[in-house]
């Protein structure tokens, strides 16, 4: 297909690109955006040596794809031992949980084509997957000039993407015909790709239904539990700015029933913990931040770190899942359903419908829209056979897509591997 004049432009421009962006990277650096240490990964120049053997690719934006990477990661590993794994994102907490959890991370590059070249060349990947809807076209340019196998998982296109792309047809055909392979997770998202290339992709589901490798639980996590033994505790996650009042207010709510109970705030944005403190004691509550080693002895604990979640849900008996009240699209509720609690969310989830419309014909997530009902979901939780029958259907639906895409990314891999060198 010959190139289209768009994408021909924006091929050409981006050889510039790159003054513009350490401008913009600087100005990062200053918000406290960037790794100020790690800065020239976004140049592509790598701060690792690569593995021997084969090497996978997985890019994920931000902190939850980057769990997604990590959970296709275990499956393919679990069939090909020999494997080693790249991980690319474009965020501080991102990095962090990669770096932290001990797996080879780098930044991923800005998107021209001295970065991505220089990138591709020096980690020469035998498969990259994108995940979501991270298409960039220098990556792609760069990934297909060395014929290495290219796929697209976990496709997620909400409706103004889609409707971007559709004005871009030309351009939109051009960049996703680039890859060897695109699954779906939902049908408008398939239905749209099949329109563009005029091949249907496979509709495998929303992938973050896969769990996530277990980590070892680190031993403070016995001493909260100690401290906090005899009190009732729910979870707030993911947290956004709008939300805090309401979740205060709630947490007011609460109390006047159980006068002991703890709140764990986890805020989706770990940075905002000074200001989240500044509010609880507005409101008259006592608080400790996680961030700054405190335990949490009063009736807020403000938990303010990266890469802790399976901490404060095993210190929970309920989570409301945030992003989800007066604004948002909502987040994943995964986590909590694997840790066997119930889940309380606000009626904005667009980013999870599927996985909350089945939640919901189990009769496994109770919704509210203020801070009243949100007490009173907190004080009065569904019974345990429902919370047992999310659990039950999540483990069926994770083996079922873990296999289809095993099976699908490892033919990738077997063709490289099988090819005489």
């Amino acid at each position: 297909m010959k190139r289209p004049f768009s994408l021909w432009l924006y091929l050409c421009l981006s050889h510039w690109f790159g003054w513009l962006y350490r401008s913009l990277i600087a100005v990062r650096v200053w918000q406290g955006k960037e790794d100020r240490a790690r800065i020239k990964e976004r140049f592509g120049k790598a701060s690792a040596i690569r593995p021997n053997g084969q090497l996978v690719w997985i890019h994920g934006a931000s902190v939850g794809e980057c769990i997604l990477a990590l959970a296709l990661a275990e499956k393919l590993r679990g069939a090909r031992s020999d494997l080693s794994f790249l991980f690319t994102s474009g965020t501080r907490t991102s990095a962090k949980l990669l770096v932290d959890a001990g797996h080879l991370h780098q930044f991923l590059p800005v998107d021209t084509p001295t970065a991505m070249r220089r990138f591709v060349s020096h980690w020469r990947p035998d498969l990259v997957i994108l995940l979501e809807s991270e298409i960039w076209p220098n990556l792609l340019n760069s990934v297909k000039a060395t014929d290495t196998p290219l796929v697209l998982v976990n496709a997620r296109l909400n409706t103004g993407s889609r409707n971007k792309w559709t004005k871009r047809p030309r351009l939109s055909k051009a960049l996703f015909e680039q890859f060897n392979w695109i699954s779906a997770a939902d049908q408008p998202t398939a239905d749209f790709v099949s329109q563009l290339t005029g091949k249907m992709p496979p509709m495998l589901g929303n992938l973050k239904l896969l769990a996530t490798p277990a980590q070892d639980e680190p031993a403070w996590v016995q001493q909260l539990q100690n401290t906090i033994a005899a009190r009732p505790v729910w979870l707030a996650a993911s947290i956004h700015a709008y939300e805090d009042e309401v979740i205060i207010e709630a947490h007011r709510k609460v109390i006047e029933q159980q006068p002991n109970a703890l709140l764990i705030l986890a805020p989706r944005h770990p940075e905002r913990g000074e200001k989240i403190a500044a509010l609880c004691s507005k409101a008259g509550f006592s608080n400790t931040r996680w961030s700054q080693q405190q335990p949490p002895t009063g009736a807020v604990f403000i938990a303010d770190t990266i890469g802790d979640m399976q901490a404060w849900l095993s210190l929970a008996t309920i989570v409301f899942v945030g992003g989800s009240i007066g604004a948002g699209t909502g987040h994943n509720p995964l986590e909590a359903v694997r840790a066997n609690l119930p889940v309380i969310s606000g009626k904005y989830v667009a980013s999870f419908a599927d996985i909350y419309q089945a939640l919901d014909k189990l009769s496994a997530v109770q919704w509210v829209t203020n801070a009243s009902e949100l007490a009173d979901a907190v004080l009065h939780p569904p019974t345990n056979a429902q919370t047992l029958a999310a659990t039950h259907w999540l483990q069926q639906a994770a083996d079922g897509l873990g296999q289809q895409v095993r099976v699908a990314l490892l033919s990738y891999l077997d063709e490289k591997h099988d090819a005489p060198t």
